[in-house]
């Protein structure tokens, strides 16, 4: 519930209380207007129907001084066991006033707690609403904490590469240029061997599209170069000493957010997701496309698509734009694929 939930709900319970105090005053007054009914009863019926007899100097006067037919007229009642009857109707006119005030006390002691009640679940609502925000921007700042740590890390780590080997040193984000360049060079020449076995001879872009045409036979030849490239051989050392902890870097935020419990949206994840794609060269992103290709990148390729990571990518700029048709039916193409990203899902 958000702060506006929170104060529509206020205000439509306030007029509420508002009735309730109201109601709760008229049933007290009614209670004191009752227990006054009930104490005066007796003395205004006493002074209707029954002969007051006080021995003092003023009032004492004896019942045989007057005229008996008078006396029965204006004082019907003489003697106290006549107050018998009048007592039972005194108690049982007074009594009904008494219990009728203490109902109608009883009726407001009880809505007043409801009232009290009502406002303190009120009260504790409002308060759990502010711990539960307050837990959630912790939990956002500790998320986030370690997210710019792990971006941190991830630009120190391209920060590293270089290559003195070249007559003019490169690094940076321009070392994985080459690497991207030297992948190329590596599919071109396993296509090439594919379509001119027995002979040397360039493959023209009619090769290329052909081949592309041919989106098994394509992933075949693919997955064996990334191999070598990735991997190396007896002779060569394999791009992974040189790029594999900065994939897997990579992967490892793009998890971080995927999993993240103080992220509940999509969208608040996608956030995160365009800070890190804002990052990445296009180089990057064609070095990221290949192993999401392969079975290594699989469950990068999950988040990536999940994430719209290639939004950026020109498809066009690939050596074969036909890989991408690799990219869309992985799943037909590799049956394993289901069961290795199942969990991210």
């Amino acid at each position: 519930m958000n702060k506006l939930e929170v104060e529509n709900t206020t205000s439509k319970q306030e007029p509420r209380v508002h009735y309730s105090n109201r109601f709760i005053k008229v049933l007290i007054l009614l209670a004191v207007l009752c227990t006054v009914l009930g104490m005066i009863s007796p003395f205004v019926i006493k002074e209707k129907f029954i002969r007051d007899v006080v021995i003092n100097d003023v009032y004492e006067k004896s019942v045989t001084e007057v005229d008996n037919s008078e006396a029965a007229e204006v004082y019907p009642y003489t003697q106290l066991s006549d107050l018998g009857p009048i007592g039972d109707w005194l108690g049982g006119s007074s009594t009904p006033l008494f219990t009728l005030a203490s109902f109608f006390i009883l009726v407001a002691a009880l809505l007043a707690q409801m009232v009290e009640l009502r406002a303190t679940r009120d009260e504790f609502s409002k308060q759990n609403e502010t711990f539960i925000e307050q837990n959630k921007l912790i939990s956002i700042q500790r998320f986030e904490s370690t997210f710019f740590q792990m971006t941190s890390l991830y630009n120190e780590i391209i920060s590293t590469f270089s290559d003195k080997t070249s007559e003019n040193e490169i690094s940076g984000r321009e070392m994985l240029g080459k690497v991207n360049n030297s992948f190329n060079e590596k599919l071109l020449e396993n296509i090439r061997k594919y379509l001119h076995p027995k002979k040397y001879g360039l493959v023209t872009n009619q090769d290329l599209i052909n081949i592309g045409r041919e989106t098994e036979l394509l992933y075949e030849i693919f997955i064996a170069t990334y191999n070598d490239f990735y991997n190396g051989d007896d002779y060569t050392t394999g791009a992974e000493e040189t790029i594999g902890h900065y994939l897997r870097n990579l992967y490892n935020i793009l998890r971080w957010v995927h999993f993240a419990k103080s992220l509940k949206t999509h969208d608040e994840k996608m956030d995160y997701i365009r800070i890190i794609r804002a990052q990445l060269s296009s180089h990057e992103l064609k070095l990221i496309y290949y192993n999401c290709i392969h079975p290594y990148g699989y469950r990068m390729k999950e988040l990536a698509d999940q994430y719209n990571l290639f939004d950026n990518l020109n498809l066009n700029s690939l050596l074969i734009p036909d890989l991408k048709l690799i990219h869309e039916n992985i799943e037909k193409l590799d049956s394993n694929y289901t069961e290795m990203v199942k969990d991210l899902k």
